[in-house]
């Protein structure tokens, strides 16, 4: 575990045993996030996330949070992500290291939700606004053919 992570409560029990299996607690939760994420974090990288939290377990609270508005740990990255349809916007957490990773279990994330597609890549995002006018008019005089204009969206990444 990383030294600036803080574990609280690794004893609690997320998954309460059934009849025969064992229960898993949040330390063991943790072990097994580490184990896998070299497979985990080149799937996530620069994607922005949604978390699912369930801070006292499986059986307690539970609740979707888009935004992160408040203070988080030095090596958790995030991004400003604008929603055009509520004319708002706000920071969502990019999970691009083990530290962020073993953090969102810590606080009891215990699902990696991303809300863009695979193509979509906070990397490119500068790039691709450079090229918004040259979208926009593929979008314009294509727009009976949806999956040119995608097209044409996915090759300026």
């Amino acid at each position: 575990m990383p030294d600036s992570l803080r574990i609280t409560h690794p004893e609690r029990v997320y998954w309460p045993a059934p009849e025969s299996y064992p229960a898993i607690s949040k330390r063991q939760l943790l072990e097994y996030v580490a184990a896998l994420s070299a497979y985990l974090l080149p799937h996530l990288r620069d994607r922005p996330l949604t978390l699912r939290r369930f801070p006292t377990a499986l059986s307690g609270k539970r609740y979707y949070q888009k935004h992160v508005e408040f203070s988080l740990p030095s090596f958790v990255d995030r991004a400003l992500i604008f929603a055009e349809e509520h004319g708002t916007g706000g920071y969502h957490v990019i999970c691009n290291n083990v530290e962020t990773l073993l953090w969102l279990a810590q606080i009891g994330n215990l699902e990696l939700d991303d809300i863009y597609p695979t193509e979509f890549r906070l990397a490119t995002v500068a790039d691709r606004l450079a090229n918004v006018g040259d979208v926009w008019g593929d979008l314009l005089n294509r727009k009976n053919d949806l999956t040119a204009a995608a097209g044409t969206w996915n090759t300026l990444g």
